[in-house]
């Protein structure tokens, strides 16, 4: 099975890649990418939005 590093191209690897040293917590590459997707994926509808608690940000 290939890697998630042989299925990006090097751009969006390292984009990638700062984002997750970006991060607060030590992400690992799949929850960062899963976290992308499921971002992308609710603002266009295909998910549904999670609201969060008021006050909660």
């Amino acid at each position: 099975m290939a890697e998630w590093r042989d299925l990006l191209t090097p751009e969006n690897l390292a984009a990638l890649e700062c984002f997750i040293a970006a991060q607060e917590g030590q992400e690992s590459l799949p929850a960062a990418v899963n976290g992308i997707l499921t971002d992308w994926l609710s603002g266009y509808g295909y998910l549904p939005v999670e609201e969060l608690p008021e006050g909660d940000d």
